[in-house]
């Protein structure tokens, strides 16, 4: 028993892998609780490896890289969508972007990049997906503070993504309710 505990993962930190939601701030929690255990153990079973144990530590190596194979791939995935759904949202809320700094969403976010680094493609891909979100969400937020700033500014931001959209500037007429008196 003492043997399996060693080298192996318990059903709570396999299931933290499988199915905990890195939504919440428990469910992450658990999470990377069990990715760094699978880091563990798979420091132990290479010791088993360099031992006369050979075929009981490729064997517990072979599990445990199922288990973090497929535990890189669901906080892949969530990453994707989490980034996906701030680049999106029409009323985005950025505190998962700042909370790189520390609050509960950024801290997982921060937290799932820096495991990520582990695998580079994927990182750099979550790296693309970040970057791309926050562009998103820092340019919904400039043309929202554009319409809101004057209407001069509003114009010509609106000119802008006009143009931005291939059309030609001989083509753009500014909105048809003029400027505020």
């Amino acid at each position: 028993a003492d043997f399996l505990a060693r080298f192996q993962l318990t059903p709570d930190e396999a299931d933290a892998l499988r199915a905990a939601s890195l939504d919440d701030a428990d469910g992450a929690r658990r999470f990377f609780a069990a990715m760094e255990r699978v880091q563990h153990v798979r420091r132990e079973c290479a010791a088993l490896v360099g031992s006369r144990q050979q075929v009981a530590g490729f064997e517990l190596l072979d599990l445990l890289s199922q288990h973090q194979k497929a535990a890189f791939d669901r906080l892949y995935r969530w990453v994707q969508e989490s980034c996906q759904r701030t680049g999106d949202a029409a009323d985005a809320d950025d505190a998962l972007f700042e909370g790189f700094e520390g609050d509960a969403a950024g801290g997982t976010l921060r937290a799932a990049i820096a495991m990520l680094r582990a695998r580079p493609v994927f990182y750099s891909h979550c790296q693309e997906c970040v970057g791309t979100a926050r562009r998103a969400l820092t340019a919904r937020r400039f043309v929202a503070g554009c319409g809101n700033f004057c209407y001069g500014v509003a114009v010509l931001c609106g000119y802008h993504q006009h143009r931005a959209a291939g059309a030609s500037p001989g083509r753009w007429a500014a909105p048809a309710s003029g400027p505020p008196r």
